[in-house]
């Protein structure tokens, strides 16, 4: 039934239990699957198997009050492949207005003996490509796309290591994958979790760093003894504070792999 602006919901068939959802996404996307479930023949024998798609359609109709659990639950419950799907998809929208960087096998290279120094336990992927804007990206699978313009413009092999560190940080988190899934909405969202293929929107925005992520960056850095002061200078930007172990003894880090990145890494 209806209430004002409200529709009502019930599991119960004589209405005892009743929730009230005003979200017009969230009953377009109640009314999508319903009309979609009221297409399956069901034979009378076999009702069970479908209990599971009513659960999921009222369980969505309950996180609905709070938008930000549907976006967590359909992060947590993608699967690697259709991360890397998704993944695939987001490279080649960014591959419409970007070119591949980097590839001289000298720069290839500085990038691998880099990220290798960086990451001396499980290196992840990397990929240049030629941006305006010296920006970092982090995609779904791990993968970290990298800016040339980026490597340009460090000032220093720390530098460099605390922005990559950053966003490997929010990797970590499932934050490019759960920042994909919001950019859906509620409806889209919805329609990820039950199985449907979302078209990335465009132009994709990345949130801020955390505090969390912050604070991930930092002890991978301290962890490999590498100077955290620009890390900490990009946290204090963000109108973060970034204490750090004062015990530590920064160590020299990476200085000509970094030098030979900025001499061979270029357009």
């Amino acid at each position: 039934g209806t209430k004002a602006s409200a529709v009502i919901y019930s599991v119960d068939p004589k209405g005892h239990e009743t929730l009230a959802i005003d979200d017009i996404d969230m009953n377009r996307a109640i009314r999508a699957v319903t009309a979609e479930i009221s297409k399956i023949p069901v034979n009378p024998r076999r009702k069970g198997r479908y209990a599971w798609l009513v659960a999921l359609l009222l369980s969505a109709a309950v996180l609905s009050q709070s938008p930000s659990y549907i976006y967590h639950w359909a992060t947590k419950l993608t699967s690697p492949a259709r991360s890397q799907s998704i993944s695939n998809e987001v490279m080649a929208l960014w591959a419409q207005n970007h070119h591949p960087a980097c590839q001289d096998n000298r720069a290839v290279r500085a990038i691998d003996e880099f990220m290798g120094n960086l990451f001396p336990e499980t290196q992840p992927g990397v990929i240049v490509l030629t941006m305006d804007s010296p920006e970092v990206f982090s995609l779904p699978n791990g993968r970290i796309i990298l800016a040339e313009t980026t490597i340009q413009t460090a000032k220093t092999p720390e530098e460099l290591a605390a922005k990559i560190s950053l966003i490997w940080a929010a990797s970590q988190q499932n934050q490019p994958l759960n920042t994909i899934i919001s950019s859906y909405g509620p409806f889209g969202a919805l329609r990820h979790l039950l199985g449907s293929d979302i078209a990335v929107p465009t132009p994709l925005t990345f949130p801020s760093p955390t505090a969390e992520e912050f604070i991930a960056a930092r002890d991978h850095l301290q962890k490999l003894q590498i100077d955290t002061a620009a890390l900490q200078s990009i946290a204090a930007d963000s109108g973060i504070g970034l204490p750090v172990d004062e015990t530590i003894q920064p160590q020299p880090f990476a200085a000509s792999q970094f030098a030979n990145l900025q001499r061979y890494c270029r357009p």
